[in-house]
């Protein structure tokens, strides 16, 4: 009938008729682009360069991140300490720490460090440069270097991050909790949008018809 008297829909009309027209007319292209980037990120993914990005950009995720990076870092310091304390030479730890890794980026930076220990570097300035061990850690390591008790100041430093880890989950915990009670009205108010849209979309249009025959 609005195209019969060449009137104009109201704005909502449009906003409801336009994902439904491209749905029904497209939703061959739309599930062909999704499959696509799936078949490329699983192929992605696969590779060195893709497992490095992905596991440097999993650390920034809010929450998750910085759980995945301290537990990480606790293993590597355990693993190291325990490793030492058994008389492995020093760079030959660190390359079976590297395995011990999960997470490619860490890996890598840590692999870093076994290549700068190996040209001579100390502990305490190759840790620096990965960039990944706060200064808290970084002085207990050179304590350790300097006092020849690495191993043990080591296992302290992983019992500082389990404790972090912990803390941090608690913290985590908590955070959800005041976080689930915050959204809730915006929930509301983002469901009355839609409802909005929905209603004015179907009612606008039958509220004007008597304007557009006249």
């Amino acid at each position: 009938m609005f195209s019969r008297f060449d009137a104009k829909l109201p704005i909502a009309a449009p906003i409801l008729i336009g994902p439904s027209i491209f749905f029904v007319n497209y939703s061959w292209l739309l599930l062909l682009i999704l499959t696509g980037i799936a078949i490329f990120l699983f192929y992605w993914l696969k590779t060195d360069s893709g497992k490095v990005i992905w596991n440097h950009r999993k650390l920034s995720i809010p929450i998750v991140g910085p759980l995945i990076n301290k537990a990480s870092l606790a293993r590597y310091t355990r693993s190291f300490s325990v490793t030492l304390k058994a008389g492995v030479p020093l760079s030959y730890a660190i390359g079976l720490c590297v395995k011990v890794i999960d997470n490619r980026h860490l890996a890598q930076q840590i692999e870093t460090i076994k290549n700068g220990v190996e040209r001579g570097g100390s502990l305490k300035r190759t840790h620096t440069r990965s960039g990944i061990f706060s200064p808290l850690i970084l002085k207990m390591i050179n304590v350790g270097e300097s006092s020849g008790t690495v191993d043990s100041l080591l296992l302290d430093v992983a019992e500082y991050y389990d404790e972090e880890v912990e803390y941090y989950d608690e913290e985590v915990e908590y955070d959800l909790k005041i976080l689930s009670a915050k959204i809730e009205p915006l929930l509301i108010i983002v469901m009355a949008v839609f409802v909005l849209i929905l209603v004015l979309g179907i009612f606008l249009p039958i509220w004007e018809m008597y304007n557009v025959q006249k």
